[in-house]
C-alpha cells in the first residue's frame, strides 16, 4: 500500500510535468517559426513592389499580325480558344 500510493504520487507529478515541459517546447517552436515568417526584407527593388510592366496591343495591330484571324495562321486551340503565329 505504501509502494501504491508513492507510484500514485510520481505519476501525478510526472505526467503533468512531461505536459508542461511538451507545452513550453512547442511554444518555442511556434514563436521561431512565426518570427521567420513575419520578418520581411527591408531592401527591395522598385521592379519588385511595382510589378512587371506589362505590354499592351489593340485589336487592329492584332488583326493586322494575324491576317484577320485567318486559318493558315491558326496553330490551335489553348484552354482560352484558338492560338494564331
Amino acid at each position: 500500500s505504501k509502494n501504491t500510493g508513492t507510484a500514485v504520487i510520481a505519476v501525478a507529478v510526472l505526467i503533468p510535468l512531461v505536459l508542461l515541459c511538451i507545452l513550453i517546447f512547442g511554444l518555442i517552436l511556434w514563436r521561431r517559426n512565426s518570427r521567420k515568417t513575419s520578418q520581411t526584407p527591408v531592401n527591395r527593388d522598385k521592379e519588385e513592389v511595382d510589378g512587371p510592366e506589362l505590354l499592351g496591343f489593340n485589336l487592329l495591330s492584332i488583326r493586322a499580325a494575324t491576317n484577320d484571324f485567318s486559318e493558315s495562321n491558326k496553330l490551335g486551340e489553348g484552354g482560352y480558344g484558338p492560338v494564331y503565329k
